[in-house]
């Protein structure tokens, strides 16, 4: 197996959608419990937040919020 920056520069020649499943499948790995939403969930979550049904939060507030600040 390569070095991390080598890994990086063969995933930089990926295509896009192969990034993304690449990002995705590395996520998955990280994180025993993935949280999945379904693509009705999501367009009700964006719809409800164009509307202003609900109120988007402030990036920081974001990722304090998962423990990431």
């Amino acid at each position: 197996m390569g070095t991390v920056v080598e890994l990086l520069q063969a995933a930089s020649k990926l295509d896009h959608v192969d990034r993304l499943e690449l990002v995705s499948s590395l996520l998955e790995e990280m994180d025993p419990k993935p949280h999945y939403v379904s693509d009705d969930e999501a367009r009700k979550r964006l719809d409800d937040l164009v509307s202003g049904q609900v109120q988007s939060l402030p990036e920081a507030d974001f990722w304090r919020a998962c423990g990431r600040d």
